[in-house]
């Protein structure tokens, strides 16, 4: 009988209940850096308090050394609500830690716990040069807390009240007992710390399932890990916030825990539509362990989607796995099948099955590397020149130059002979207190420990290092250049360089020495570590280049460029440190160098079943000779003459890719650089077939595929006669095949072969490769998309690529969009730019739009014209006619472009006549099958296409007349839209604007009917109301006239126009206070808006380097909010983009004045939307 074992990995992340054997969990370990870096956080936390407050002279108190459970509440909330950092986690676990071992189990359970009862919304307030915020109170009703951000120290916590002894956990009841009922929030995480605490639960689950507004804003995670029984979880599992589970691995797994897996199945199931892909992929993972043929149909339902559950119930229950696995249907589609004398040699007469010809082999040879650069014309300039994103080049946050004891001003709140940042005074004298546990950190302390710090007079109570006086960095004495030539930022004076501006600079000057160091030594985090190489002065770089180890290569397409082009072979050294899951990236930005590890990477790639074959491809192809000559050595090295070594493999991928007819000379030349043997054994190779090269051995395929192939649909040639078994095999060998290898097997077989069956095929076997688990050593099906694919395809691979990294598959995604490339017909490359635009994950968005850029750059384009071109025709003519036979249909659109059927009689139709008797059935079953896929194929390319019409009023984006004319008049799809809006023609400095409208001869008319000439090389854009100003009333008359229907809004757009006042300040408060429901708010995020600090305030980017900045008075969930009461909102702020809470300038904020009027009238028009009744 099956009996259930959670896995080991699963098993760890199960929380403890009290009596049930498991133990308090591994010791948390504590570097030294480990504690800097906590203090510097603690820092910032006790920074953002205000001074007025109830608590804060209880937080004074435990920098004092006489902590108090209030003062520490207030340290923990200040932390969770004001500090962003990647090390948040870790502060507040150290600090959990450090309490309950210096004070007891019970002062930090209260503490932790009165932080629920804490909000700190009043701010921001300017005091002695810092952002601080007022605290107080939070309402009884709060049920919607940072507790996604405060269980990260309650963990630890709990742990250690359930292995608490009695007297203690008692102790630790009697001090949560007055805190727990201050709001919703804190029975949640009272509940979650002690799940054993019957009463508690019993409360907290009647009033989560009671009827109320606040039940949809409960925490999901902790609730989860608090239920006892399946009645527990029926309260609230479709009544919660699911945000953060992401991040909260031991939500699932204490839940099955708690309730076992034959109660939870049914549950999680209907919970599974909720989730995102990537955590219904952890659920699945989850079930795929329930042993019962329930949980195995579950994930065997979701297979294609979620692939590695259903890998793993067949390894843990093969038995059930072959009993519910359909049997395959027989081979019966029917067809004729050609023989073998009709086929292709390697579906006929496979080279595997033939001998080989033997090669000769070359010992001792030495790699000759003479490392090289290629670029395209102009590349390395576009390169070095490229914008990067605003949040690479910020600088805040990194060490700062020593100011003048003078310009620091004390803190008035402080209380004399503090002892430092810290966690508590008992760090550095205190004495444990009743209760306390015996500290569980362990780590290491400097020499230094019992230093004070003059200029402060603190200790780092973590470490027990000094701070030297106002950060004591040194000044830079060796920056000497102006600008970064990585961003092209200046220099600030701390470098050694200029500021471009001639009024003091509002952040502080940065250490870069310093920044450098402790880049290297590993102190900050991705993003400062980031800002640091993109924005250190030159003469640091090197050190950076040679020593970094980076903590993420994230953004490396929108960094790497840049980075190569201006330090050459220096990038690389760094570059080849990513990791595997980056290669697709690193290949891209290391294409125009060449060298003896480039050379060895790229040829390796050629062969790899999940690589950048394209990529590599390029390499040796732009490279040519120069690449190949330190691959001469690995490709002649044949220990068994018939077998070449997996390096000989890959050289002679290369060796294929660059000796085309015309470069054969100079491939023998390099060769002859080793010797007359290594010439003449090259000259063996290229006078061999290639496919008994590259064939030479058979492929093996998986089991599965073995018996799945009668699932497969028939592969046909031209004649329609169908491939026999036995060649679907030698087929499937050949995809099996590596990538040049592949390729060079195929082309026969693809001239013989009928296209669209062939497509579908491949798609099939696709499809069958993600039902049996997609394992990634079979990423060959997946790369035989771009070799067999149609445009039918692409349109399905795209939709499955831009799914995968939500489960986690973004290698699986990164060659799919390689298999688009391979396509390559206008279809294929729209889905890949609609990847680049519109992809919900971040990493295929980025790793699409460097395809996007590639291909582009091939074609000398820009990105925009690019999608221009790609957008399909569908094989559309001027006024298509549909034949019936006695009936005929024109094709016209609509405004949103959809097709319509206009009969003789002027009447339009949305969908095809059906057939009449008196109807023509051969003709009419044709048109009506023609305009069906029609229908289906212009759908999404319609919506995307109005969309980014949009997006080019919004941006301004500008075309000549000329491309005009070719890419959107020219076009059958983009023709209807532009006749339907306003567009302006500028004049050459853009001073003097016209606008006009198009009439459906091609002729441009103004407003008063004036035909208006259209010069070749003149500018246009389509008109935004905000430059048509007064004139708006009058064209939306005319259009009215004409009958035109816009296809976006356009003239009917709501404009949103600053009072004279607001225009000349960096603040509109007329939206202050206003109600907002939740929902509303989060639609304001498919109108440029963005969430900033955990949903506590929203944000637009009006122009380069500022924010617009919205403040919430209560944090936007990120689910769950139907029914949440009403949030108002603050006033509408302008600030700079690289300012933080501790270097804002109040003196000098950006003006509204001087920022682009359409971004901030499209941001306001949407938030007063959003605020109407």
């Amino acid at each position: 009988m099956d009996r259930y074992v959670m896995g080991g990995a699963r098993a760890r992340q199960v929380l403890p209940r009290r009596g049930d054997g498991r133990g308090p969990g591994a010791p948390v370990v504590a570097t030294g850096q480990d504690r800097a870096v906590v203090d510097a956080l603690v820092g910032r936390a006790r920074d953002a308090v205000h001074p007025s407050g109830e608590h804060f002279a209880a937080l004074n108190a435990l920098f004092a050394g006489d902590p108090e459970p209030m003062g520490a509440a207030l340290l923990y909330h200040a932390l969770c609500a004001r500090v962003h950092s990647p090390n948040l986690g870790k502060a507040l676990a150290l600090l959990v830690v450090d309490w309950t071992g210096r004070h007891g189990v019970p002062f930090a359970a209260e503490a932790v716990l009165a932080a629920t009862g804490i909000r700190m919304d009043g701010g921001p307030v300017l005091v002695d040069g810092r952002t601080a915020w007022c605290h107080e109170k939070a309402d009884p009703d709060t049920f919607y807390s940072s507790l996604h951000v405060f269980d990260r120290g309650a963990v630890l916590l709990r742990r250690a009240l359930a292995t608490a002894p009695d007297e203690v956990r008692a102790a630790a009841l009697a001090a949560m007992q007055p805190h727990r009922d201050a709001n919703m929030a804190a029975r949640v995480l009272a509940s979650f710390l002690v799940p054993d605490e019957n009463a508690w639960a019993d409360d907290l689950f009647a009033r989560v399932g009671a009827p109320g507004p606040y039940r949809a804003g409960n925490d999901f995670a902790m609730l989860a890990a608090s239920a006892r029984t399946p009645d527990d979880l029926d309260r609230f599992l479709h009544l919660s916030d699911l945000y953060g589970l992401d991040a909260r691995g031991w939500a699932f797994p204490t839940l099955v825990d708690a309730i076992g897996p034959r109660a939870v199945l049914p549950r999680l199931v209907s919970l599974l539509p909720r989730l995102t892909k990537a955590l219904r992929g952890k659920v699945l993972d989850l079930v795929a362990e329930f042993p019962s043929d329930a949980a195995f149909a579950v994930v065997a339902e979701h297979a294609d989607t979620h692939p590695i559950p259903l890998r793993t119930a067949r390894k843990l229950f093969p038995e059930r796995a072959s009993r519910i696995r359909p049997a395959a249907p027989a081979t019966n589609h029917g067809l004729p099948e050609a023989p073998p004398t009709d086929l292709p040699r390697p579906l006929a007469d496979p080279p595997w099955e033939t001998r080989r010809v033997k090669f000769p082999k070359v010992k001792g040879l030495k790699v000759i590397d003479r490392p090289g650069e290629s670029w395209l014309p102009g590349e390395r300039e576009e390169w070095a020149s490229r914008p990067l994103p605003a949040h690479l080049v910020k600088t805040t946050g990194l060490p700062e130059l020593a100011a003048p004891e003078s310009a620091a001003p004390a803190r008035s709140d402080e209380p004399p002979g503090a002892p430092g940042l810290g966690t508590a005074a008992s760090l550095a004298s205190g004495t444990p207190g009743p209760g306390a546990a015996a500290p569980t950190v362990s780590g290491t302390t400097s020499p230094g420990a019992a230093a004070t710090n003059p200029g402060s007079g603190t200790t780092n109570p973590l470490s027990g290092v000094a701070a030297p006086p106002g950060s004591g960095a040194p000044a830079n004495p060796g920056a000497g250049a102006a600008t970064n030539p990585l961003s092209g930022a200046a220099m600030n004076p701390g470098s050694g360089a200029a500021s471009p501006d001639p009024t003091p600079a509002p952040t502080p000057s940065i250490d870069w020495p310093e920044a450098v160091r402790a880049t290297i030594a590993g102190e900050h985090g991705s993003k400062r570590q980031h800002a640091v190489l993109l924005n250190a002065p030159p003469d640091l770089l090197p050190e950076l280049l040679e020593r970094w180890e980076p903590a993420s290569f994230w953004d490396l397409p929108d960094w790497g460029p840049r980075l190569v082009a201006t330090h050459g072979h220096a990038a690389a050294t760094l570059l080849w440190r990513a990791p595997a899951s980056q290669e697709h990236a690193v290949a891209s930005v290391l294409l125009p160098l060449t060298d003896a590890r480039s050379a060895s990477r790229f040829a390796r790639w050629l062969t790899s079943r999940g690589g950048p074959v394209e990529r590599a491809t390029e390499h040796f192809t732009r490279h040519g000779a120069q690449a190949l000559r330190p691959l001469i050595p690995a490709l002649l090295n044949r220990p068994n003459p018939n077998r070449p070594t997996p390096a000989g493999q890959a050289a002679e991928a290369a060796l294929r890719v660059v000796a085309t007819p015309e470069r054969v000379a100079e491939v023998l030349a390099v060769a002859a650089e080793y010797g007359p043997e290594a010439e003449a054994a090259v000259r063996v190779l290229l006078d061999s077939d290639p496919l008994d090269v590259l064939l030479a051995h058979a492929p093996a395929l998986p089991d599965w595929l073995d018996t799945a192939v009668p699932e497969l649909p028939p592969v046909l040639l031209a004649d329609g006669r169908a491939l026999p078994e036995s060649a679907v095999r030698n087929l499937l060998r050949v995809l099996a095949a590596a990538p040049d290898a592949r390729a060079a097997g195929l082309e026969p077989v693809k001239r013989v072969c009928a296209p669209e069956p062939l497509a579908r095929f491949g798609f099939a076997l696709l499809r069958l490769w993600l039902r049996e688990g997609a394992e990634p050593k079979h990423f060959w099906v997946l790369q035989s998309q771009g070799l067999l694919g149609d445009d039918r395809t692409a349109v399905d691979l795209a939709e499955l690529v831009g799914a995968w990294p939500g489960q986690g598959a973004h290698q699986r995604a990164a060659v799919g969009l390689d298999a688009l490339v391979g396509i390559g017909t206008k279809v294929a490359l729209h889905q890949l730019d609609t990847i680049a635009r519109k992809a919900k994950f971040k990493s295929v968005e980025g790793a699409a739009r460097a395809r996007v850029r590639e291909v582009s750059a091939k074609l000398g384009l820009t990105d925009e014209q690019f999608a221009d071109l790609m957008v399909p025709d569908f094989g559309l003519t001027a006024g298509e006619v549909f034949d019936y036979g006695p009936r005929r249909f024109t094709l016209a659109f609509d405004e949103l472009l959809t097709p319509l059927l206009v009969t003789a009689d002027g009447k339009r139709r949305k969908s095809a006549p059906k057939l009449a008797d008196t109807d023509d059935r051969e003709l009419a079953q044709a048109a009506q099958d023609r305009f069906k896929a029609l229908c289906k194929g212009i759908r999404t390319v319609a919506r995307d296409q109005l969309a980014r019409m949009e997006r080019a009023m919004v941006s301004g984006r500008t075309w000549t007349v000329r491309e005009f004319r070719e890419v959107i008049l020219g076009h059958p799809l983009q023709r209807d839209p532009v006749e339907r809006l306003v567009l302006s023609l500028l004049d050459g400095d853009g001073d003097r604007v016209t606008h006009f409208r198009l009439s459906e001869d091609g002729t441009a008319a103004d407003l008063s009917e004036t035909t208006v000439p259209l010069p070749d090389d003149a500018l246009l854009r389509i008109a935004h109301p905000v430059h048509l100003g007064p004139d708006v009333a009058a064209w939306s008359e005319l259009f009215a006239d004409y009958e035109i229907v816009q296809p976006f809004q356009q003239l009917g757009r709501r404009v949103f126009t600053l009072t004279d006042e607001e225009r000349a300040g960096s603040t509109v408060t007329r939206f202050d206070g206003v109600p907002a429901k939740p929902g509303r708010l989060l639609g304001l995020l498919r109108h440029g808006w963005e969430r900033r600090g955990y949903g506590q305030w929203l944000a637009s980017c009006p122009s380069d380097d500022v924010i617009m900045q919205l403040a919430l008075s209560r944090d936007l969930p990120h689910s769950s909010f139907d029914g949440l009461p009403d949030i108002p909102v603050g006033p509408v702020r302008l600030h700079h983009e690289r300012d933080d809470e501790r270097t804002k300038d109040p003196d000098h904020p950006p003006l509204f004045a001087d920022q682009d009027p359409i971004k901030v009238s499209e941001a306001l028009a949407a938030l007063a939307t959003a605020l109407q009744k």
